[in-house]
């Protein structure tokens, strides 16, 4: 998952499990993503990994670039990994995450932040996000929330 909003409402409303669930493993990757958990969660872990078995080909997990902000505050785990795999968590921004990651992994440049960020469309602009895509016509609009890419519809 590449440069996507998941935002679970931050009151009491939303009641998300995982906002990031790989259950079965594969090759999972998510870079650039804006990630919210509300108060409200019916879980601590904002990523999974093989929760229920990494058995599908090619494993490897790789979250880097993302800003994961909690709002439960009986705490989070940013990512739980419960298969072999050794993680690779890089370069995130956490807010509100007392346990980075549970699990196998490599952590390097992982940042904690001591208030949330807003998250806007508007903040999608930013030109780290654009760096992998120059070449392509992306737009974020407001009522997806995500980026599209206007050459294929979104499908790449």
């Amino acid at each position: 998952m590449l440069r996507t909003r998941i935002v679970d409402n931050v009151t009491t409303a939303g009641t998300a499990s995982y906002e990031i669930d790989v259950p079965n493993g594969g090759a999972a990757t998510s870079q650039g993503n804006w990630i919210q958990q509300s108060a409200a969660t019916q879980n601590p872990n904002i990523v999974a990994y093989g929760e229920e078995g990494a058995v599908r080909p090619n494993p490897s997990l790789v979250v880097s670039g993302n800003l994961l902000q909690n709002f439960r505050t009986a705490g989070a785990t940013g990512v739980l990994n419960r298969s072999s795999v050794v993680a690779s968590v890089t370069g995130n921004r956490l807010y509100q995450i007392p346990t980075p990651v549970s699990g196998p992994n490599t952590q390097s440049g992982n940042v904690r932040l001591s208030a949330p960020v807003a998250i806007s469309v508007a903040l999608y602009q930013r030109p780290e996000f654009l760096t992998c895509c120059r070449a392509r016509s992306l737009v974020a609009p407001a009522a997806v929330g995500r980026w599209l890419d206007a050459d294929t519809g979104g499908r790449g």
